[in-house]
């Protein structure tokens, strides 16, 4: 669950909800329906209101490691880009700016913060122990608890 009480399917997207917090108070919203021109609604993790104007659409692909999840996340990033919403690294689209965060190697919260504040251009705070999200929040993933019954 998130600071505001938000209900939230894991704790990174709880890491990141405090990440934006921190960068973009008041200005996102979690799972917020997109429809795509083919009539598709999808859910992005987070949608940001960037200062500048942009919409950028946040999402954790957290199970990256796991064949069928990494497809089925290649297949909704060309679905992004055929509705004008391309990654940061190409400049964004008409319809939105995607960025994307995995925990391959970890939760790395100082990496994404860092990668969000460069997305959103914003400065972000101070950021140490009383965030809660310093170095010893990091811990990488097993195998063993990535396994589904």
């Amino acid at each position: 669950m998130s600071a505001d009480g938000t209900p939230m399917a894991s704790k990174n997207e709880v890491i990141i909800a405090g990440l934006l917090d921190r960068l973009a108070p008041g200005r996102w919203r979690y799972e917020e329906p997109f429809t795509g021109s083919d009539g598709r609604v999808v859910r992005p993790d987070f949608t940001v209101a960037a200062e500048d104007g942009r919409t950028v659409f946040w999402e954790h692909a957290g199970m990256l490691d796991l064949p069928d999840y990494a497809r089925k996340w290649e297949l909704k990033k060309e679905w992004y880009a055929k509705n004008g919403i391309e990654p940061f690294d190409k400049g964004g689209g008409p319809n939105g700016t995607l960025m994307w965060t995995d925990d391959l190697d970890g939760a790395d919260a100082r990496a994404w913060l860092k990668l969000a504040s460069q997305v959103l251009d914003v400065e972000p705070a101070e950021f140490g122990s009383a965030t809660g999200v310093g170095p010893a929040r990091r811990a990488k993933k097993t195998a063993a608890r990535r396994r589904r019954p």
